[in-house]
């Protein structure tokens, strides 16, 4: 662990921003080779400038307002539903599944990372992670890159 207090502060700062990347970067293969045309567009653009902004609060505002941030991950990760038939259209019903599943992992993983009487809790966390994660990149191997 870091023992300079600043330092800590800098690194908790890169690790919260990542998370606006990893949210706007898992979107960004569907938006861009799935939806295409203006809802791959309009969402794109919705998506990564929620990522901004996050990104800003975060660098200024770090672990002062912990439910906020929260919640701007769980808007971002969600918003997706706004186009749920489009993306059915796109990817079918296992795509959209796993999506789905994906996010109620994610969602259902915060419970863990916020409640500190749970022994591992960080750790549950992550595992949570992998597993959201892996829901989220099988459609995009799947559905998202071309067969050669």
């Amino acid at each position: 662990a870091l023992r300079s207090p600043g330092a800590k502060k800098i690194f908790s700062i890169l690790d919260h921003n990542t998370i606006f990347l990893l949210i706007a970067g898992t979107y960004t293969p569907f938006l861009l080779v799935s939806l295409r045309g203006n809802w791959g567009w309009g969402l794109l653009i919705t998506i990564w400038s929620m990522a901004l902004l996050g990104i800003l609060y975060e660098s200024f505002f770090i672990n002062e307002y912990p439910k906020v941030s929260t919640s701007i991950y769980i808007g971002m990760g969600w918003v997706s539903i706004i186009a749920l038939g489009k993306l059915y259209s796109a990817i079918g019903l296992l795509g959209i599944g796993l999506l789905i599943l994906g996010g109620i992992i994610y969602t259902t993983g915060i419970w863990f990372y916020s409640n500190k009487r749970i022994e591992y809790n960080h750790a549950i966390w992550h595992l949570f992670v992998l597993v959201g994660a892996t829901c989220h990149y099988i459609p995009i191997l799947l559905y998202v890159i071309p067969p050669k």
